[in-house]
């Protein structure tokens, strides 16, 4: 294989599979086989061939879990990790039957005028002895272990409860492919919603791009039933994935949500706001609102401001907090203990330093 003998075995995996991800010819059919192979070494540290195995199983997960189509070899950090997940995956069920999680809810709000227009709801889960787990952990092993349903279902309920107490805003609620794959997943929406009294118009549902990878048809046909119902259906964190004007023109999206990471890079970069700009005027030609993520300064708001964006989201406006503090900050009444890590740029509504543009912001000169 050309290469050096310690690197003989990584170099025979990347050839194993990239001959399995040749196409096959069966009939008048093509076939696409994909592979993913876990390596581990032997050494004196092993007590026997079992040991061996576990290891290169877990490398083997760790390379499906980072891409598929990869080679990883095991170093003595996965079996923590792996550690790390069988203890989140076994506390899940019992924190879900606990009442352990909770939402918590970071206003969007009207670029121009400041107005608050609705919230997106972010399930955070307390652990009585693992302490916070971040969502980026806990997701993926909700999905992993069969209980993203029970979540997202919890989430919803929720959701729908809080929007009953603030008729005048909407409350998203991120949804996971494997949840809106599910085929009594828009059933299950119109039963939460119809119990919580609240109308559909109220609940926006937050997807990703990485659901038109799993079956785009069915996808459509459900967006299409939730839009049918009169629930309005957001694209998050676009620009980062693959998204194409077909899927865009296909797919009912109300919503465009653009990537914090533009949106940090406005200030500096102008490709940046030349990316940004153009989803903006994109949306508008087709009927779609634009939410800008992540703005956390005077300077993102200000160049948001001038590229017309619709909505911004962000720690500049407020960080996400507990529904009771969510009505003081609506009322503003000043915010008080922990608040997703508060800090100063916690303000009370309506008393906050920031101030709607002068008329000559949306001139596009800054």
């Amino acid at each position: 294989l050309g290469e050096a003998p310690t690197r003989a075995p990584q170099a025979m995996a990347a050839l194993i599979i990239d001959k399995l991800s040749e196409p096959i010819e069966v009939g008048p059919k093509r076939l696409h086989v994909g592979a993913s192979v876990g390596l581990a070494r032997l050494d004196a540290g092993l007590a026997n061939v079992e040991d061996l195995m576990v290891n290169a199983d877990l490398a083997l997960y760790d390379a499906k879990r980072s891409g598929r189509g990869r080679a990883v070899v095991y170093a003595s950090s996965l079996g923590a990790a792996s550690r790390r997940m069988n203890t989140v995956e076994q506390a899940l069920r019992e924190g879900l039957h606990q009442g352990q999680f909770e939402l918590h809810f970071q206003p969007k709000v009207d670029a121009r005028t400041l107005q608050a227009l609705g919230v997106e709801a972010l399930m955070r889960w307390e652990h009585p002895t693992l302490g916070s787990i971040s969502p980026g952990e806990f997701i993926p092993a909700a999905e992993r272990c069969g209980l993203i349903h029970e979540l997202g279902v919890l989430a919803l309920q929720q959701a729908s409860e809080a929007a009953r107490g603030l008729p005048s805003l909407n409350v998203a609620v991120n949804v996971s492919p494997l949840q809106l794959m599910d085929p009594g997943f828009v059933d299950s929406v119109e039963r939460i919603l119809r119990r919580a009294g609240v109308a559909p118009q109220l609940l926006h549902l937050e997807v990703t791009e990485s659901l038109m990878l799993e079956d785009a048809q069915a996808a459509l046909r459900r967006l299409h039933a939730l839009r049918e119902l009169g629930v309005q259906v957001a694209l998050d964190d676009f620009g980062t994935g693959f998204s194409s004007l077909a899927y865009l023109r296909a797919f009912p999206f109300h919503t465009l949500k653009i990537d914090r990471s533009f949106v940090r890079s406005l200030t500096e970069h102008a490709d940046a706001r030349a990316i940004v700009n153009t989803i903006v005027q994109m949306a508008g030609v087709l009927g779609m609102r634009t939410v800008a993520e992540g703005v956390e300064s005077e300077r993102e708001l200000a160049v948001v401001r001038a590229i017309r964006c619709d909505e911004v989201q962000g720690y500049l406006v407020a960080r996400p907090m507990p529904l009771r503090k969510l009505r003081d900050w609506l009322a503003g009444r000043p915010v008080t203990g922990p608040v997703d890590d508060v800090d100063s740029r916690i303000m009370p509504w309506r008393t906050t330093h920031l101030s709607a543009p002068p008329t000559t912001m949306f001139g596009g000169d800054l």
